[in-house]
């Protein structure tokens, strides 16, 4: 039975290694991690949603505070609102804590766990006339 999987494994190992293409991989980065949305709205939606998957994955009922200058503080009550974070509820203080901050093409959020950051997302409001 050991000889079977080790055998298996060797054949995957080998088939695994084939399938890569010849040559030099491309030049820059493949994937742009950037979410690009159009309004606040959209992104008071996406941050509802990642933030809901966030707390129910991480932290089901903990209860969390906010601290964000008043732009991206307003960001994330429009977010916090259409979701409510599934009964986690917001507190004055927490060692779980998001962070909010506005920059001059978008808002960036942090959970901070004791001071380490444990999940981040940007988001970079797209100019009328842009695609």
């Amino acid at each position: 039975m050991k000889r079977i999987f080790l055998l298996s494994l060797l054949f995957a190992v080998l088939a695994g290694c084939g399938t890569l293409p010849s040559g030099d991989p491309p030049a820059g980065n493949l994937v742009e991690n950037r979410t690009e949305v159009k309004t606040r709205a959209e992104i008071a939606g996406h941050l509802a949603t990642r933030m809901s998957l966030f707390m129910v994955e991480k932290h089901p009922g903990s209860s969390w505070m906010l601290a964000a200058d008043p732009e991206a503080e307003v960001l994330a009550a429009q977010a916090v609102g259409e979701c409510g974070v599934f009964g986690c509820p917001r507190v004055e203080k927490s060692p779980l804590r998001l962070c909010g901050r506005t920059a001059a093409d978008g808002w960036e959020f942090t959970f901070f766990e004791n001071d380490f950051a444990v999940w981040s997302e940007k988001y970079f409001l797209q100019e009328a006339g842009e695609k």
